[in-house]
């Protein structure tokens, strides 16, 4: 099954056909060490304290696909900060994807920054044409064709300053 995922700012919007979406969630945690003293070594170690500071981090890790070369150089404007002063962008789950949070089917969004993102062109053979309605129809591009691989990952949050 495919989802789509659209990140957007300003005029720019791509929707990437995403084949794998993984999230990676890190949270700062401090672990104490007592010490141990000569008189009570026999003891053995005592138990870390473990401090949980709710550091957490969220990192999206995105895999798919795009179709064309306009929505390519949309994709590097949004790397390239949308030609704005930076900030975030928006990352939009249309059909709920992560309904986590929310109810399945409602639209999800959130504030990222690209962290990574790895642009493949994917060679293939472009059809002369294709199927509409079981007639071979000549000269017609389906619309699925992947044509650039994508393999990224956000960070959820937003840039000191605001966005």
């Amino acid at each position: 099954m495919v989802n789509e995922i659209t990140l957007s700012k300003g005029i720019y919007s791509v929707t990437i056909y995403t084949t794998d979406v993984a999230d990676n969630f890190q949270n700062k945690i401090i672990a104490l060490t007592p010490p141990t003293g000569r008189q009570n070594q026999s003891d053995g170690p005592k138990p870390a304290k473990l401090i949980d500071l709710l550091r957490v981090t969220r990192t999206i890790k995105i895999k798919g696909y795009i179709i064309s070369n306009t929505v390519k150089a949309d994709l590097i404007a949004l790397i390239k900060g949308a030609k704005a002063n930076g900030g975030t962008i928006t990352l939009t789950y249309p059909n709920g994807g992560d309904s986590a949070f929310n109810s399945p089917g409602t639209a999800t969004t959130y504030e990222v920054l690209i962290e990574t993102c790895t642009i493949n062109d994917k060679a293939f053979d472009e059809p002369t044409g294709t199927y509409i309605d079981g007639v071979w129809q000549e000269g017609v591009l389906p619309s699925y064709l992947a044509k650039f691989l994508i393999d990224m990952s956000v960070l959820e949050g937003t840039t000191i300053g605001g966005s």
